[in-house]
């Protein structure tokens, strides 16, 4: 048993180091015109423009990783005044999302339509888009240390 006593040699390790909290992290998110600027840029590889595409729909729509691995287009829906929204309920906590889609994001969307049933079938793993991710800020001069987690901030900040 740990004893809470300072002059005992042996204290619990939660008591000698107390957990720091941070009430405000900083986070970080892509301006309107880094936005703009990987919206536009060449990149060399099919690859690499996939996982642009991934993350600025992300961007665009909040949308996380877990989620849009699990997008299918029976998700999609069009309302009476011809707008496209996307519904389903969160991985991670079960939570009912709707989300309208911009005219950004269904372009997104119209350059993967290939009649399978999940919108993005490609989804390379998290950690090799992240990866890819920072090569394609690189690419872009964009400074920022980008992460697919990025593009739901951003989102959630425009």
């Amino acid at each position: 048993m740990w004893s809470k006593s300072p002059s005992t040699t042996e204290s619990c390790p939660a008591i000698r180091s107390p957990r720091t909290v941070t009430t405000n992290p900083r986070r970080s998110v892509l301006s309107e015109e880094e936005i703009l600027t990987l919206q536009h840029a060449a990149l060399r590889t099919k690859k690499q423009r996939m996982i642009r595409d991934l993350f600025l729909f992300s961007c665009f729509t909040g949308i996380c990783y877990a989620d849009l691995k699990t997008l299918a287009w029976k998700q999609l829906e069009q309302d009476t005044h011809g707008d496209w929204w996307v519904t389903g309920n969160r991985c991670k906590t079960d939570t009912r999302y709707v989300v309208k889609l911009l005219p950004a994001a269904l372009s997104i969307l119209e350059r993967y339509r290939d009649g399978t049933d999940y919108v993005f079938s490609f989804m390379p793993h998290l950690n090799t888009v992240d990866r890819s991710l920072k090569r394609i800020a690189a690419l872009c001069g964009i400074e920022k240390k980008l992460t697919f987690h990025v593009g739901r901030h951003t989102y959630a900040t425009t």
